[in-house]
């Protein structure tokens, strides 16, 4: 998306996100017919929007279409206080070893103690 400056009621300018097409760009989607200015922005938004592929993993196995949507997953769900963990902070309740992740802390669990 593009930002773009409009005004506000105010006559203050704001800027705000949006869709942008390129009516001359050179690269068309073959299904929607969105336009692109590179190829491989075509590849990602057919992948992505029409074809629902998922090639982001995250270590926990859920799977995201963009690699912002996995970091968005492991800061909710696999950091201390949306921060990067750094060292050990999750113990087996089984056997005490420490992980830095809940999720290594799962297949730990899931591989030596099921």
């Amino acid at each position: 998306t593009a930002a773009i400056t409009a005004r506000a009621p105010d006559g203050s300018h704001q800027r705000r996100r949006g869709p942008r097409n390129y009516p001359n760009a050179e690269f068309r989607c073959p299904i929607c017919a969105k336009s692109f200015r590179w190829e491989k922005h075509i590849r990602s938004h057919v992948d992505v929007v029409h074809l629902k592929k998922k090639t982001h993993v995250c270590g926990c196995g859920m799977r995201f279409s963009t690699r912002a949507n996995l970091a968005k997953h492991w800061r909710a769900k696999h950091s201390v206080g949306g921060k990067p963990v750094k060292g050990a902070h999750y113990e087996c309740d089984e056997c005490g070893e420490t992980f830095q992740s809940k999720a290594k802390v799962v297949q730990h669990a899931v591989f030596f103690h099921v």
